[in-house]
């Protein structure tokens, strides 16, 4: 699709671009919420999530959670870490906490 905007757009991304993924529910009115506790489960991710940043944020009556995928180098793993500490500082702001 990048090869088809015009030359002066302001976009500035080469094609084969991606930008990571963030994936917000908030499942505290779902019908069945309360049985989630007793669910047993897992993220499986395929290949393609090796080579990129997925995060997850799941909002359950029980709390809220944070996962995240990533590639297993020294950038990524500051820059995740900086995302996550990050966002943990603006959770414990709206909550009022440290």
């Amino acid at each position: 699709m990048l090869e088809l905007l015009p030359a002066d757009t302001d976009i500035k991304a080469r094609p084969g671009w991606s930008t990571p993924m963030i994936s917000y529910v908030d499942a505290r009115d779902f019908v069945g919420h309360e049985f989630f506790g007793e669910v047993r489960g897992g993220v499986y991710a395929n290949r393609a999530a090796s080579e990129e940043v997925l995060v997850w944020i799941n909002r359950l009556p029980t709390g809220t959670s944070l996962s995240v995928i990533y590639p297993d180098t020294p950038v990524a793993h500051e820059s995740v870490d900086r995302y996550v500490s990050a966002m943990q500082a603006v959770f414990a702001s709206v909550l009022g906490t440290t």
